[in-house]
């Protein structure tokens, strides 16, 4: 329906939620193709609150597969996203992505975590794209 309304926010809201869905229920490889389709159309859109929903569902697969700098990137420029256009983590999911963060900073050590924090902090909108697609293409090539 959303493709015959041609809703594309619409579009890029779903496919994100069917993403962090098929994550929780244990399929990573079917989550990262939709939060990566998510991702893609919510930059195209302008949709960055939308982009750093994207990008925090791909940092908790990134978690899953033991990518701690990577999920610690993604996890720096989705923050770095909301706190940019005043977009909080919704309340009811903030204790969850506090618990995911605190999980990659504790697997690495602190020099490591505050390098791939910064790096997620510092990318344009368009090379944190360009990171979350490339990255997650790698990883489900290497699994």
């Amino acid at each position: 329906m959303l493709r015959e309304l041609d809703d594309k926010s619409g579009q890029a809201y779903v496919l994100s939620e069917l993403g962090v869905i098929a994550g929780l229920t244990g399929n990573p490889d079917r989550a990262a193709s939709l939060l990566r389709d998510g991702l893609r159309r919510a930059h195209d859109l302008h949709a960055q609150a939308l982009s750093a929903k994207c990008l925090e569902g791909l940092a908790a697969l990134s978690l899953q597969q033991d990518l701690l700098p990577h999920a610690a990137s993604l996890f720096a420029a989705a923050d770095g996203l909301r706190k940019e256009i005043g977009a909080p983590v919704e309340p009811f999911e903030r204790e969850g992505r506090e618990e995911q963060v605190r999980a990659v900073q504790a697997g690495l050590n602190p020099a490591a975590f505050a390098q791939a924090w910064h790096l997620g902090q510092t990318m344009t909108a368009q090379e944190v794209v360009d990171f979350a697609l490339e990255e997650a293409e790698a990883a489900v090539q290497v699994r």
